[in-house]
């Protein structure tokens, strides 16, 4: 069967938006209106989608590896299960996007548009994420270990038992956010913002914490334990059973 071209894409997009499984990779498709096609289980590795309208595209499962996704929109597309490693999608919006189970490891994700996207129990590991808007999202079991949060907003995110070891979360906003048995070991929490988040049974040892406003945050039973602390601000947190301070 002959390789598949960007005119076919194009000739499909315009019969039944349907290209489930097919192989794309390495296909110039950037500038493209796919809004709502069923990529699910297509291979689209080093694909170029750049300023791409993936918007409430179904792509579960897809192979999404090293591809070029700057400034795509992706608002409510479905990306679970899906395998980014690698992918770039810089100033990309993925509003209320679904990517449980998907992997991202080393993705940039920098200054995307993440308001409300669910990233239940993916794997974020050394992820690029500095400026991205997250808020109201979800990171519930997640694991960003050494992920780049720097400037981040992650306010009122759930991010219950989320992993963030080493990661770097400088002038992060985490206002209201609930991180209730979230490992934050290791991590750079220079000027990070936890002003009223739960943080009930966290873990911050070994942190750096210079300047971090836990204000009015719950800190019931976290550890501290050798945690660098430096003018910390603790005015109206809860602090029962609190370990290393």
């Amino acid at each position: 069967m002959a390789r598949i071209t960007r005119d076919d894409v194009i000739a499909i997009l315009k019969r039944d938006r349907d290209l489930t499984g097919l192989n794309l990779s390495m296909l110039k498709l950037n500038g493209l209106d796919m809004t709502e096609a069923n990529l699910a289980e297509a291979n689209l590795f080093y694909c170029d989608l750049s300023n791409t309208n993936l918007t409430g595209a179904i792509m579960q499962n897809a192979n999404l590896m090293n591809a070029r996704l700057p400034e795509a929109k992706m608002d409510y597309a479905y990306l679970a299960g899906a395998k980014l490693n690698h992918a770039r999608l810089y100033r990309t919006s993925l509003i209320q996007a679904i990517f449980q189970l998907a992997v991202l490891d080393y993705c940039n994700l920098t200054h995307a548009r993440l308001t409300g996207a669910d990233f239940t129990r993916a794997r974020m590991d050394s992820c690029y994420l500095i400026g991205v808007d997250l808020t109201g999202g979800c990171l519930r079991e997640a694991s960003l270990m050494s992920a780049n949060l720097t400037d981040s907003v992650l306010a009122q995110v759930d991010a219950e038992a989320a992993n963030f070891q080493a990661a770097n979360l400088t002038r992060a906003r985490c206002e209201r956010s609930y991180l209730v048995g979230a490992i934050l070991a290791d991590t750079n929490l220079t000027n990070t913002n936890f002003v009223e988040a739960d943080l009930s049974a966290a873990t911050l040892s070994r942190a750096t914490i210079e300047e971090t406003d836990f204000s009015y945050a719950n800190l019931s039973i976290a550890r501290f334990t050798d945690a660098k602390l430096r003018s910390p601000n603790f005015t109206g947190a809860t602090m029962d059973g609190v370990e290393g301070l």
